[in-house]
């Protein structure tokens, strides 16, 4: 009788127990319903937040590291490397790719009046410079991407692009440059330096506008 008392009752309490798990499970998939609504109501502006820069890092040349992350619709963007001046004449971005490259192909991604690249050089530990492709600035019909394809496989390290800002009228910036190996395969600068960068004094156009 007792045992059976016993078992009564850890049956009670085990019903009890389910039903308050069942409970607090209720509890916390509305929290999870509460939160994941308000991260997507947080998203448009985390997607934002994540193409800003530093104040100190706008249209400087590391701008011009990694993949391309001006949007399309974009002309002027605050996210690319841009020229101290515009219409001066010469200008060079120097970019670093972490390692020795073969490449065939140099992809330069223009966001703003594209076309003014006439060289490209591959650089040397020592500073020397090996000329990779030369040619003049496209004044008519420039496309945001320009592929500059070489004669042949070059090991390259570091790319020295120079661009006749002269030849381009307007602001001359780049988004990103991947140098593409025989398998197709694109990659982008991580390190960048250049002759010149806009300082914040242009009105610049903020992401998206």
């Amino acid at each position: 009788m007792k045992t059976s008392s016993i078992i009564a009752l850890a049956a009670v309490l085990l019903a009890l127990g389910v039903l308050l798990l069942l409970a607090r499970l209720d509890k916390l998939e509305s929290r999870l319903q509460v939160t994941e609504s308000a991260l997507q109501t947080l998203e448009p502006l985390s997607q934002l937040l994540s193409q800003v820069r530093p104040t100190q890092d706008v249209c400087q040349p590391v701008q011009a590291t990694g993949a391309p992350n001006v949007s399309k619709e974009a002309i002027d963007s605050v996210l690319a490397w841009c020229p101290e001046r515009e219409n001066t004449g010469p200008e060079w971005l120097l970019l670093g790719y972490g390692g020795t490259i073969l490449t065939t192909v140099i992809e330069v991604h223009a966001n703003s009046n594209p076309g003014a690249v006439v060289r490209a050089a591959a650089v040397g530990d020592d500073g020397s410079e090996t000329e990779l492709w030369s040619g003049s600035a496209q004044t008519v019909g420039a496309q945001r991407i320009t592929q500059l394809r070489l004669a042949g496989p070059v090991n390259v390290k570091r790319l020295k692009l120079t661009l006749d800002t002269r030849a381009v009228p307007g602001w001359n910036e780049i988004d990103a440059v991947a140098i593409v190996s025989a398998d197709g395969k694109k990659h982008w600068a991580v390190v960048a330096e250049a002759s010149s960068s806009w300082q914040p004094s242009k009105p610049a156009v903020l992401p998206g506008n």
